[in-house]
């Protein structure tokens, strides 16, 4: 199942360079120290869920945003 979710994303450990990239469907439900995995300019891409806003966001109906760090190609 497919969840909506604000996300930025980074390519490597600074932070500083996450951008937005739009609210997209990820796949599982996104929760902190996590996996997903979202389609990102025609590409399947996969990645770390760094942090989630807000925590309880499943219990508000509210959209979250998440922090995500690609995992390196293989």
């Amino acid at each position: 199942m497919a969840f909506k979710a604000r996300v930025y994303l980074t390519s490597g450990p600074e932070k500083s360079d996450a951008r937005y990239i739009g609210e997209i469907d990820v796949t599982p439900r996104p929760v902190r120290n996590g996996r997903t995995v979202f389609t990102h300019a025609g590409k399947i891409e996969t990645g770390h869920v760094e942090a989630v806003e807000p925590p309880d966001w499943d219990k508000t109906g509210t959209i979250p945003t998440i922090h995500v760090t690609l995992s390196p190609a293989r």
